[in-house]
């Protein structure tokens, strides 16, 4: 769970890839009766399907939609058609984006539809998504109909995606013809891929003839960095994209956790899952912190490149006093934008020891005999 900047509220182990939606909703009703005002669930892509989003009406979440479902398909076209209407411009996070929204129903499926591809289609055989243009979109009642929001970010998908869609098409013409005509023919999939249905393909007197849809691939540069996200109770541009913010947050967290928050071991013990994981989350807290601050202040560089800067500066000493190194401007520009405080030119210092479960007064009075603060100095 995080906060609508995407800073860390609430984590829980799991060993599931996927929480079940009985968990989601204890969940949620847990956050709302501890005092959330309000809780969205952001739902990971591959939960998307038709028949699994018309259970979750009971509670508020948002979604990323897959390409290939009919009406995303059509509302892409929408917003590549209104690029240049200024009713569609939208602002969010000082960027400027095209818009097009519309309430979409799920509703049983009236005509048999071949899905190719699950993991890109939101629709299944049993079920269908449809727009206000569908008749039975107004048999569904308000409170079950999903709002859809298709969003491009102005300036976007141009001449920099058509010249990397050309290199992709040019290396998979390379490697086809490389290859045994007939091979090339059947394992054409295989070899392309998704870019597959750019190509027309046939062997004309045992030479591999190959040719390139072009309206195909300009439809495709044309939605070319097109999102669209589906949401139940939420209902204004602003929230849509807050959700989405705060899940292009957690997937850049989950990545620090990863490679900069792993934990090893202490005094030869491997912590358990809910140590490691009370780490974690006091630690990612800290990260998301350190990244706004830093963010708000105008230093655009990662957290981990402010901490190596500030690892150059070293307590140089005995036991007892320690002198700072030199602060530099790079320094004292980090150290203000995260709200601390810079060290002073000297620190004076006493062992310390660290006694789980020991007062603070007992451990004074273990070090100096004494119970007098004042005589004590970490």
């Amino acid at each position: 769970m995080t906060d609508g900047d995407g800073a860390p509220l609430f984590m829980e182990p799991t060993y599931d890839i996927r929480l079940p939606r009985s968990r989601m909703m204890e969940i949620h009703r847990w956050m709302i009766d501890n005092g959330c005002p309000r809780c969205v669930v952001i739902l990971e892509s591959d939960s998307g399907h038709a028949d699994n989003l018309s259970r979750c009406v009971d509670m508020d979440y948002a979604i990323p939609a897959l390409r290939r479902t009919p009406f995303v398909k059509n509302m892409m076209s929408q917003v590549v058609k209104n690029r240049t209407d200024q009713s569609s411009i939208r602002h969010f996070d000082g960027k400027t984006y095209v818009g097009y929204d519309s309430e979409v129903a799920i509703v049983p499926r009236k005509i048999q539809r071949r899905i190719d591809c699950r993991e890109e289609d939101n629709e299944t055989p049993e079920f269908e998504i449809i727009l206000p243009t569908d008749q039975r979109f107004f048999s569904v009642p308000l409170d079950l109909r999903i709002s859809a929001w298709a969003c491009l970010e102005y300036g976007s998908g141009s001449d920099d995606g058509r010249e990397r869609m050309s290199r992709r098409l040019a290396d998979i013409e390379d490697q086809l013809r490389s290859m045994d005509p007939y091979d090339a023919v059947d394992r054409v999939r295989d070899i392309a891929g998704e870019f597959s249905r750019y190509l027309d393909m046939r062997v004309v007197e045992g030479e591999l003839e190959i040719k390139v849809r072009q309206k195909g691939v300009s439809a495709a540069l044309n939605r070319e960095g097109i999102f669209v996200v589906m949401s139940h109770g939420v209902r204004s541009w602003s929230d849509m994209m807050r959700c989405a913010r705060c899940r292009g947050i957690f997937q850049k967290e989950l990545n620090v956790m990863q490679t900069n928050l792993t934990t090893g071991t202490v005094n030869g013990r491997t912590p358990s899952i809910m140590e490691s994981m009370a780490v974690k989350f006091c630690a990612l807290t800290l990260w998301s912190l350190c990244t706004k601050r830093l963010s708000e202040s105008g230093i655009e560089m990662p957290v981990s490149t402010a901490m190596q800067i500030l690892d150059t500066v070293m307590a140089i000493g005995d036991e007892s006093t320690w002198r700072i190194s030199d602060i530099s401007p790079a320094h004292r520009r980090i150290y203000e934008a995260l709200h601390v405080p810079l060290p002073g030119p000297s620190i004076p210092s006493a062992p310390y020891e660290y006694a789980p479960g020991m007062r603070t007064t007992d451990m004074m009075t273990r070090q100096t005999g004494s119970q007098d603060p004042d005589k004590w100095r970490m």
